[in-house]
Order: C-alpha cells, then sequence, then structure tokens
C-alpha cells in the first residue's frame, strides 16, 4: 500500500506545542504524519495510524509503527506512538552555528498534554549529541519528563539497572 499523507488539525495539531527541548520555532510548523493506514473517528477525536508511521514537525522527526492521537473531551491532547523500538530525534539547540540534537527510543512514546508528561517505557533511552559528540545519555526501563517543571524520573526494571552518563 502507498503511504498516504494526512494533515489533521483537529486531533493532531497542537500536540507537540509543549515539546521542552525543541527549537521555538518548531511549534509553528505544521505537523505532517505518513503512514500505510489512518483510521479517524471524528467523533470521538481520535486517529489511528499504522504501518511504517513518520510523524514529522519541523525538526522533529518520530517514527514507529502505530500513532493513536486523540482530544479527550476536556480538550486535552494525547499521543502514542508504538513500535519495535519507536523513535525521536531533533534539533533542541543551535549555539554558535552548531547544533544540538536530542534523540530517544523506546517501545512506547507517550506524550499527555493534561499532566505535562513525557513517557518513554520499554528500553528506554535518551541522548544528545553535539558536533558529533554525545553529550549524556540515559537508560532505563521507563523515563518519566515533565515538560512544565523539567523534572524527570529514571526506573529500572527488577532485572536490569538504570545508567545517566553526563559530560561536559
Amino acid at each position: 500500500m502507498t503511504p498516504s499523507k494526512f494533515l489533521i488539525p483537529m486531533v493532531v495539531a497542537g500536540l507537540l506545542a509543549g515539546r521542552a527541548f525543541a527549537l521555538p520555532t518548531d511549534r509553528h510548523e505544521p505537523v505532517v504524519i505518513t503512514s500505510e493506514k489512518l483510521e479517524a473517528d471524528n467523533v470521538r477525536q481520535s486517529a489511528v495510524y499504522t504501518g511504517d508511521v513518520k510523524l514529522t514537525q519541523g525538526t522533529l522527526q518520530m517514527t514507529g509503527q502505530r500513532l493513536h492521537a486523540q482530544i479527550t473531551p476536556k480538550g486535552y491532547k494525547s499521543f502514542r506512538i508504538t513500535g519495535k523500538l519507536a523513535s525521536f530525534h531533533e534539533v533542541s539547540a543551535v549555539t554558535s552555528g552548531v547544533a544540538t540534537h536530542s534523540f530517544g527510543r523506546a517501545q512506547s512514546i507517550v506524550y499527555d498534554e493534561k499532566t505535562e508528561t513525557v513517557t518513554l517505557s520499554g528500553d528506554a533511552a535518551t541522548w544528545k549529541t553535539r558536533d558529533g559528540r554525545t553529550m549524556n545519555s540515559v537508560k532505563g526501563a521507563k523515563i518519566l519528563y515533565n515538560v512544565r517543571t523539567g523534572n524527570a524520573r529514571l526506573l529500572g526494571s527488577g532485572a536490569g539497572t538504570s545508567k545517566i552518563i553526563l559530560r561536559k
């Protein structure tokens, strides 16, 4: 099946506006989602994209096998992107002409506007690079990040450990 391109403002617009690490100009860019299949429900204000899902907004790129986007009856937006390993990449800052890139991957990446949280779960990892060098990285079973406060929690699995690497 050839990928279809959909822009559904009522479901997707603003889902990513609160991203903490994005370039300020990214939030003004359109959200574009490509997938092999789309099932949209205007009554429930939800959309499910499946098959080779790619979401872009400015410098943000997210990939996965399934994306579920929804607006709650109270107007809060949320999305969940899943896959063998769903991923994201974005340019988070540019200083003196050198870009800092933020990356992440997990079996599930969830953004909840009501709680202002991003949760990466299942073999979760995030890292930043600058000028091709890894600046810091975080790995664990689950990474919870509060977009509003900047607070983060890292949880290991019962069988494994969490790991944080910080560099200057």
